[in-house]
């Protein structure tokens, strides 16, 4: 009986507008032809086998269209996309009702009697058969609608993703690498279709089920190569604005990463280098831009996770792994100023410093330990900036109480 509660009170939840008005409909109709209708026997039996052959044309109508539907879309997913989310159970369900109600009308139409006291009863229950007719098919074919949908599909995989993780990673291990799998073609495919937003919506979808691998711990540096081979088709295709996107995704991942403290966070970072060297290789100007402002986004991180001078970090692997992490900012930052300053944009040079004097200056606040080998590193900056006239020089490094490297 509880069950029994549990599924009505879930029914209620789902149905709607639409739903209650056709039951509604269904009612006052079946109501009005007791009332004044009275139909004969044979009438009724005619109606019954009327809208029973209606339903059925209904179905294969609409079984043609969304099959035609979903052939279209095909293009843009895999075929394990279909196995995991397109022949999904519920669409099957409402098969199945529509087959068992078509059944029904014709079964009533045969067995009806000519001297029946529940006339009225067997009236009301095939009007609202009907009206569950028209609800099962508007509710089959919105689901086909949805599936060709490209975002609603993304987002689907994305929980289907998150939920299987959530159960057991390694149980589900296979399945999850499916769904991060079906993300990477969806995207690709959407990509050359210029759908640039739908593009970006699976490539964030990725991002999200490896934040959760991060935040369960159970994330390696394998799930990586597979950024790395998206990333490189977008970069093939000559797709900037997409290329340029990695900047955000990836600095999501550091940034959960360096919060959960997981031991790879310098990898991940590293990872990012691949599109700020293409881009300097190409003369890319934009992705430069946007790479050099992602790496003062990691910058700042990095000294908000740099120990309090009272607080000793009792997990010297991570502080060992944070030291790595700043040290590739710096050596990034370096190319980055090079070829700032080979083209005369000081605009980028400007970050670059701001990115040097922001690590330097919370070094030497936390009083950190290794902070010496990071001032033999300004020495090769002071290269890039010998455009820079002693006033300016001045501006840039008067905040630093050492001496060592910071001559122009």
């Amino acid at each position: 009986m509880k069950n029994l509660k549990k599924i009505l009170k879930k029914w209620q939840y789902e149905l709607t507008n639409f739903d209650r008005i056709i039951i509604l409909s269904s009612i006052f109709i079946s109501f009005n032809v007791i009332i004044f209708g009275k139909p004969s026997n044979d009438t009724f039996i005619n109606f019954l086998i009327a809208i029973g052959s209606m339903t059925a044309g209904m179905v294969a109508i609409v079984f043609t269209i969304s099959t035609f539907l979903i052939q279209n879309a095909s293009e843009i997913y895999s075929s394990q996309y279909f196995d995991t989310y397109v022949n999904d159970k519920k669409d099957k369900y409402y098969y199945i009702a529509l087959i068992l109600i078509i059944m029904s009308f014709f079964g009533l139409s045969l067995s009806l009697k000519k001297d029946n006291n529940t006339f009225w009863v067997l009236i009301l229950f095939s009007f609202a058969l009907l009206g569950i007719v028209f609800i099962l098919i508007y509710k089959q074919f919105n689901s086909v609608l949805e599936k060709i949908n490209p975002l609603k599909a993304i987002s689907t995989l994305e929980k289907i993703g998150i939920s299987l993780l959530e159960k057991n990673y390694f149980d589900n291990k296979e399945n999850i690498n499916i769904c991060i799998e079906n993300l990477v073609q969806i995207s690709i495919k959407l990509a050359l279709k210029n759908e640039i937003i739908s593009s970006k919506q699976a490539v964030n979808s990725i991002c999200n089920i490896f934040i959760k691998l991060i935040e369960l711990k159970v994330f390696h540096t394998n799930y990586l190569d597979i950024l790395d081979r998206l990333l490189k088709r977008f970069m093939k295709d000559g797709n900037d604005e997409l290329s340029s996107h990695f900047f955000k995704i990836y600095f999501e991942l550091v940034s959960h990463a360096v919060k959960n403290q997981h031991s790879d966070f310098y990898i991940i970072f590293s990872y990012s280098f691949i599109p700020i060297e293409k881009a300097i290789q190409s003369d890319n100007l934009e992705t430069v831009y946007q790479g050099v402002k992602y790496l003062k986004q990691n910058a700042e991180l990095s000294v908000q996770s740099l120990p309090k001078k009272d607080n000793k970090i009792k997990n010297f692997n991570y502080l060992e792994k944070l030291d790595f992490y700043m040290q590739h900012i710096i050596n990034e930052n370096i190319e980055i100023a090079l070829y700032a300053y080979q083209k005369n944009k000081s605009f980028i040079l400007d970050i670059c410093s701001e990115i040097y004097c922001l690590i330097l200056k919370n070094l030497i606040s936390h009083d950190y330990d290794n902070i010496n080998k990071y001032f033999d590193e300004i020495n090769k900056y002071c290269d890039a900036l010998k455009f820079l006239s002693p006033p300016q020089a001045t501006e840039y490094y008067g905040i630093f109480p050492y001496g060592n490297g910071l001559s122009l």
